[in-house]
C-alpha cells in the first residue's frame, strides 16, 4: 500500500488521473478541491471540474453527468429550456470522451456508515469505460481510507495517494503575526494545523496564554462567536449558555447516529434533541415536563440558533438550520459532541459513542498510529479528554473518560485499552488547579480502581493461574540500580561518550558528569510479548513476524503504550527518564559499551555475548535472558530492541528518546550513549521499553 503514495512537492504540473487527497482533520482538504475547481474551471481553461460530495453522487454512476453534473453546469442562458440542456448534455458527454472532465469528490470520511451502495457507486465510478479518461480526485480523513480500503482502492494500482502537509512555523507566524510569540510554547505544537490557526485569528488577545490543546482553541474561539451571535436581534431569547446546550445536543446526536454529514430537522429530530435537553435539565435539578411545550421550546430555539447563526456569517453551522443541519466542518461537530459528553452528558451518553469505537488490527499507512489512523471517533475523544476547566462538569466529564479507565476481563473482546487517551485525560488532570473538585474524583473514581487492578485480578490468580505467573514473574524481575547502594557519590557517572567529544552533529552525546536524584528499582528484561498482553490483550494481533514468542519483547508497542502500562501497574512504576537509562546500561563502565563481570571495556568481538545486533541476530528479536547480563544484572540494554525512554529528544520537539540499538542494525547503534528520536503515537516492529520502579527504603542490593 505505501507504493502507491507519492511526492508532489516541487513538481509542478504533475498529473495524477486517480488521486486521493489524504490528511487529518483541519488540515485543509476541502479548501484544495475549492481551489482545484476553481484554477480548472478558469476561462480558456482546457477542463471543467466539477465539486461533488461523495455523499451525494447517485446509485448509478450513468446519472451522475445528467442528474449532478448538468445541475451545476452553467454554459448557456435558458437554464429551464430542453434544448438548451440537451445541448450542456450534448457538450458535458464531448468533454467526457476527451478526458476533458474532472470529478473533485468531496468528504469521503462522510459517508454514512450505512449507506454502502455510495461505495458501490463510487467503485463503478472509478472503473466505469466512460470515466477512464477522466480525472478523479477525492478527500478524505485517514480513517476513511483505512476503513473502505478494501471496497474501493485495493487491486487498483492507478489510485495515488497525496498527504497534505501542515503549517511549518514560518507559515505559523506569517498568519499570525505577533500572536505567535503570546502563545505558550508547549501549546504551539497546535499550530500546524490550518484550520486551528483560523480560530486562533478569532481569539481576544487575553485568552491566548490559556491555550495548552486544540480542545482550548475551539472553546475560547466558538465561546466568543457565540457572545458575539447572541447579540444579534433575530437571537434575542437566546444566550450563549443555551446555544452551547443546543449545538452540543444537535451535535451528539447526529454523532451517536454515526452521521457526519448533514440531518433533517423534522419532528422526530427536534423531538430527541428536546428529550437530550430536557435529561440535562434534569439533571441539574430542574422539574421539566416533557409534552408539545418542550418541543416548541425547542421549534422556538432552534429559530433563533439559525438567526445567529447567520448574523455568524455561518460560522457554525452551513446557511440555515431550520429545515436541514449541515456543520460548518466536521472538527466543529466532533468538538461540540465533545462538549456535551463533558459539560451537559451523562455516562450513558458516553457510553454509547464508545461502543462504536473500533479496535482493530494494525494497518500502516504513512507511519500514522492505529488510533487516529482507523478511528472514526479519534478527535472527538482527544477534545473531550483535553476540555479545559471552564468547559468540563464534574460528574460529566468524570463519566465520560469512565469506559477508557474501564477494567477488562482478560480477553481481547472484553478489553479495549485507548492508551493515547488516557494519557490526554491523565495529564488534563495533572495540570488542574489543586482546588478542582474534578481533580479528586478522578483519583478516586477512575485511577485508583484501574491501577488495582493488576494485584487485584491478576497477582491474585482471578484471571487463572498462568496469568498470575506470568504477573509475579514480572514483579520479580527488579535489580536495585545502582547495585549496592551506599552514599550519594554512587549516583554520579559521566554521561556521553568520547568519541563524541568535539562533533557538533552529536552534541547531545557530548560526555558531561551528572547525578541521579536517586536510587531506583528496574525490570531485568524488556517488557514481553505475554506481560504486556496482561493490559492489553489485543496485542496479539500485533505481534510483529519478528517478534512473535510469549518472551520476546513486545513491540509495536508506541510510547503512549509505554507509559500507559506503566501507569496501569500503579503508581510506583514508570519509564526511565534518559539519564536513568544510561546509568542503568552503563554499570559504572566508562567506555562505549558495558560488557564484562566487572564492567570494564572489553574487545568489540565479545560484544555477541552480551547484544542482539545485526551481526548475530539473523534479523529478528530473540526471547529475553538469552545474553549476558551487565554487572548490575540486567540485559539485553545493548540491542534486540529499542527502549522508549521518559525524555524528549528535544525541548521544542515532540519526538520521544529512545534508547538501547536494535536487532537489525550495526554495533553503533548499541553504544551506551546513544538515542534515537521516535515520534510517541507510532509503533514500530524494533521497539520495545521496560519498567522502572521506585526503590524500596533502605534497600542496598
Amino acid at each position: 500500500m505505501t507504493s502507491n503514495w507519492v511526492e508532489l512537492d516541487g513538481q509542478p504540473g504533475f498529473r495524477l488521473d486517480r488521486t486521493v487527497l489524504v490528511s487529518d482533520a483541519g488540515i485543509g482538504k476541502t479548501t484544495n478541491l475549492e481551489w482545484l475547481h476553481s484554477q480548472l474551471n478558469e476561462p480558456g481553461g482546457e477542463t471543467v471540474a466539477f465539486l461533488v460530495k461523495v455523499a451525494e453522487l447517485p446509485m448509478d454512476p450513468e446519472e451522475l453527468l445528467p442528474k449532478v453534473l448538468l445541475r451545476q453546469f452553467r454554459l448557456a442562458a435558458g437554464n429551464g429550456h430542453n434544448r438548451v440542456r440537451s445541448q450542456k448534455k450534448r457538450l458535458l458527454e464531448r468533454l467526457q470522451r476527451q478526458g476533458r472532465l474532472v470529478l473533485l469528490l468531496d468528504a469521503l470520511d462522510q459517508t454514512p456508515e450505512d449507506n454502502a451502495w455510495i461505495l458501490r457507486s463510487l467503485k463503478d465510478l472509478s472503473n466505469d469505460p466512460l470515466w477512464q479518461e477522466c480525472r478523479i480526485v477525492i478527500s478524505s480523513r485517514f480513517f476513511a481510507v483505512h476503513q473502505w480500503w478494501d471496497k474501493l482502492f485495493a487491486g487498483d494500482p492507478s489510485w495515488r495517494f497525496v498527504q497534505l502537509q501542515e503549517f511549518s512555523e514560518p507559515e505559523q507566524r506569517a498568519t499570525l503575526g505577533d500572536r505567535y510569540d503570546a502563545i505558550p510554547a508547549e501549546a504551539r505544537q497546535i499550530l500546524s494545523v490550518p484550520r486551528v490557526l483560523d480560530y486562533v485569528r478569532q481569539m481576544k488577545d487575553e485568552d491566548l496564554s490559556a491555550l495548552r490543546t486544540a480542545s482550548d482553541v475551539y472553546w475560547f474561539a466558538t465561546k466568543g462567536m457565540l457572545t458575539d451571535g447572541v447579540l444579534a436581534r433575530e437571537a434575542q431569547g437566546l444566550d450563549p449558555d443555551e446555544a452551547q446546550l443546543l449545538l452540543s445536543a444537535i451535535a451528539l446526536e447526529m454523532t451517536a447516529a454515526g452521521n457526519f454529514d448533514r440531518a433533517e430537522v423534522n419532528e422526530v429530530f427536534k423531538g430527541r434533541i428536546a428529550d437530550r435537553c430536557c435529561d440535562y435539565y434534569e439533571r441539574q435539578g430542574i422539574r421539566t415536563v416533557r409534552n408539545r411545550d418542550w418541543i416548541a421550546w425547542c421549534r422556538k430555539k432552534l429559530n433563533r440558533l439559525s438567526a445567529m447563526n447567520t448574523f455568524l456569517e455561518n460560522g457554525m453551522l452551513e446557511a440555515g438550520c431550520t429545515r436541514q443541519i449541515q456543520w460548518r466542518n466536521r472538527s466543529l461537530q466532533e468538538f461540540y459532541a465533545a462538549l456535551w459528553l463533558s459539560k451537559f452528558g451523562c455516562e450513558q451518553d458516553a457510553q454509547g459513542v464508545w461502543d462504536r469505537v473500533e479496535f482493530g488490527r494494525r494497518v500502516s499507512l504513512s507511519g500514522l498510529s492505529e488510533d487516529q489512523g482507523n478511528n472514526l471517533y479519534y478527535w472527538l475523544w482527544r477534545y473531550a479528554a483535553e476540555m479545559p476547566a471552564d468547559a468540563r462538569q464534574g460528574v460529566a466529564w468524570i463519566g465520560a473518560m469512565r469506559p477508557l479507565y474501564q477494567t477488562g476481563d482478560g480477553t481481547a473482546q472484553g478489553t479495549r485499552r485507548w492508551s493515547e487517551m488516557i494519557y490526554r485525560s491523565w495529564r488534563t488532570m495533572t495540570l488542574a488547579r489543586q482546588d478542582d473538585p474534578i481533580k479528586a474524583c478522578y483519583q478516586e473514581d477512575l485511577l485508583t480502581p484501574f491501577q488495582e487492578e493488576f494485584k487485584r485480578e491478576l497477582c491474585s490468580g482471578v484471571r487463572g493461574s498462568s496469568k498470575r505467573s506470568v504477573a509475579r514473574g514480572l514483579l520479580a524481575e527488579f535489580r536495585l540500580v545502582p547495585k549496592n547502594y551506599h552514599s550519594p557519590e554512587d549516583l554520579e557517572f559521566t554521561m556521553g561518550s568520547p568519541w563524541c567529544a568535539g562533533e557538533p552533529c552529536f552534541y547531545p552525546e557530548q560526555p558531561r558528569k551528572t547525578k541521579l536524584d536517586r536510587p531506583f528499582e528496574l525490570a531485568c528484561f524488556p517488557v514481553t510479548n505475554e506481560q504486556y498482553e496482561l493490559f492489553n490483550p489485543r496485542h496479539d494481533l500485533l505481534r510483529h513476524a519478528s517478534s512473535l514468542g510469549n518472551r520476546n519483547p513486545a513491540t509495536y508497542v508506541n510510547w503512549l503504550d509505554a507509559w500507559c502500562f506503566c501507569l496501569w501497574l500503579g503508581e510506583e512504576y514508570r519509564l526511565l527518564t534518559e539519564k536513568e537509562w544510561e546509568f542503568a546500561c552503563r554499570a559504572g563502565s566508562q567506555g562505549y559499551f558495558s560488557l564484562g563481570e566487572d564492567g570494564r571495556e572489553v574487545d568489540l568481538q565479545m560484544l555477541g555475548d552480551y547484544a542482539w545486533y545485526y551481526n548475530n541476530s539473523g534479523i529478528t528479536t530473540h526471547p529475553v535472558g538469552e545474553k549476558k547480563a551487565n554487572l548490575w544484572g540486567l540485559c539485553d540494554m545493548h540491542g534486540n530492541v529499542w527502549e522508549w525512554c521518559d525524555g524528549r529528544y528535544d525541548k521544542d520537539a515532540t519526538d520521544r528518546v529512545c534508547r538501547g540499538g536494535c536487532y537489525h542494525l550495526s554495533e553503533a547503534s548499541c553504544v551506551s550513549s546513544n538515542h534515537y528520536p521516535f515520534r510517541p503515537e507510532d509503533r514500530h516492529g524494533d521497539v520495545g521499553f521496560r519498567v522502572a520502579r521506585v526503590a524500596v527504603a533502605g534497600k542496598t542490593s
